[in-house]
């Protein structure tokens, strides 16, 4: 197997996961969909890991797809620690 362990992978998986707590009510509309945005992003992401993790194919176009989302986010400036934890998912992801 090329690429990184199911251990490492499920770890930066679990590292990245942590971050998930949503806005709060009185947060701004844009806020709401970029939360929402990243959420979608994350769940086809660590639906891949667990893919992976269980012996099935990589869905590599997704991944990609969403690690997009995880690079505009990141360069805004938006949960920076966040979303680099997904993008650190995504790579580990890509490397396989």
């Amino acid at each position: 197997m090329a690429g990184h362990s199911d251990v490492e992978l499920q770890a930066a998986l679990d590292a990245a996961d942590v971050y998930s707590s949503q806005p709060d009510d009185q947060a701004p509309a844009d806020e709401w969909e970029k939360w929402m945005e990243l959420q979608g992003a994350a769940s086809t992401v660590a639906g891949c890991v667990q893919t992976v993790v269980a012996g099935g194919q990589l869905d590599r176009k997704a991944v990609a797809e969403a690690g997009l989302l995880f690079d505009g986010l990141h360069r805004m400036g938006w949960h920076q620690e966040e979303t680099a934890a997904w993008c650190r998912v995504r790579d580990l992801l890509l490397s396989r």
